[in-house]
């Protein structure tokens, strides 16, 4: 069993299969470190007003990069059926980053729920844990700049 004590950054494990994602998990491929929010549709107030802005194409969330702590930097909008992360090939891709594969993980929208994968990537792919989970032997827990793996012998 693995669960964060409360760190300041977070406890990390590696992807093995497709995972589900929630409003405001924090995932990591290579160097980058990054935030999924949902994009809900405006909720009319209480007293029935409904709230303008601009019209919404079709984004069911977005990717923020993280770069310090209460910081974002970049954000992308999530739209279509996946959107494919990479450092060559994908529709939002970092190039300055060697960490990450050419192409990486893929963050998908299905039946009104969200999904992120690894595509086996060569580093892989990291979610940061909201609550304690039983570790398979020869998983991976990633922890600052280090990575453990876990073995029952």
């Amino acid at each position: 069993m693995v669960r964060d004590a409360g760190s300041l950054n977070g406890v990390f494990v590696k992807l093995t299969v497709e995972e589900e994602l929630i409003d405001g998990d924090i995932f990591r491929i290579g160097q980058e470190l990054l935030r999924f929010d949902e994009i809900r549709a405006p909720e009319t107030l209480e007293d029935g007003t409904e709230v303008l802005g601009s019209p919404n194409p079709g984004y069911w969330g977005r990717l923020a990069v993280i770069v310090g702590r209460d910081q974002d930097g970049s954000a992308f909008p999530l739209f279509g059926d996946a959107v494919v992360l990479g450092r060559e090939r994908g529709d939002l891709v970092f190039p300055e980053d060697g960490y990450v594969s050419g192409t990486h993980a893929r963050v998908a929208f299905r039946d009104g729920r969200y999904f992120l994968c690894d595509m086996n990537s060569s580093n892989g792919t990291f979610l940061r844990l909201r609550e304690e989970r039983i570790m398979p032997s020869g998983g991976f827990v990633l922890m600052g700049q280090q990575l453990f793996r876990i073995v029952f012998q």
